[in-house]
């Protein structure tokens, strides 16, 4: 007897450890990699922006701490040749043309790379339009944001009419967390981008690289930032304490 509840047991607590959240992803998933992802992911021929270092900035006060409604968005990666030889319907820019399922993503992302072998070119959503329009990279390695570059698991988009560019917020549950692109995380996001969908002081839209929500290598989306009937705790630091935070992490 004593063997049948203890199986019964072990099987009950590996259940509740696989168990789906509210994402459909696994709740007890934890990223295993060391952020290098940084240089791996990034489209050839990017320019070299200066990777985050980790902040040791006095962490503020839990007692302060409001609750955030989050997403996710990301700057997907698309191969012309490729959606040729896939007999979709092709939509976009002459010779840039892509599937129309693929052009979608891109318009609602705000941009993306679209590229035959080694030649990548960056396209951002032209205005309000469905279209899309080529722009320079600048000095960004992965996308640009509203007057800078964006960072993956770093960058967050805000509404402006609450938040500026260049606040910073800390989210205490991924300080100490591994994370893609960056590594060692230190809890710290900084507003660098607007999202027309994103409304109010607490809802934040998570930049995630080249990596989508879908992504199983995501881990922002596996632990519920991509869902914003999801709530976590944040709290939005002072004008100088921001300032230290972006200086110390180079941005």
């Amino acid at each position: 007897m004593r063997t049948l509840v203890l199986t019964l047991f072990a099987f009950l607590l590996l259940f509740s450890c696989g168990k789906d959240d509210a994402t459909g992803s696994k709740a007890a998933f934890i990223y295993g990699g060391d952020g290098s992802e940084w240089d791996r992911d990034a489209v050839p021929g990017s320019p070299r922006q200066r990777k985050p270092t980790f902040s040791t900035q006095a962490r503020p006060l839990i007692e302060q701490v409001a609750s955030l409604s989050p997403t996710v968005y990301y700057t997907p990666k698309f191969n012309v040749d490729t959606a040729r030889d896939s007999g979709c319907k092709l939509v976009g820019i002459g010779e840039w043309s892509i599937c129309e399922s693929s052009f979608r993503d891109c318009l609602m992302q705000g941009s993306c790379f679209l590229g035959f072998a080694n030649n990548w070119r960056y396209f951002v959503r032209a205005g309000k339009a469905e279209a899309l329009r080529p722009e320079s990279q600048g000095r960004c390695r992965f996308a640009n944001g509203y007057g800078g570059c964006l960072t993956p698991n770093v960058s967050i988009a805000a509404d402006l009419n609450v938040h500026k560019v260049g606040d910073v917020i800390y989210v205490p549950e991924l300080d100490g967390k591994n994370v893609p692109y960056v590594g060692r995380h230190d809890g710290f996001f900084v507003v660098h981008d607007k999202g027309g969908a994103i409304v109010g002081p607490n809802r934040f839209d998570f930049y995630t690289g080249h990596m989508g929500a879908r992504d199983q290598s995501n881990a922002m989306a596996r632990w519920g930032f991509g869902d914003k009937s999801r709530s976590f705790r944040y709290v939005k630091l002072g004008e100088a304490a921001a300032i230290a935070v972006r200086r110390e992490k180079g941005l």
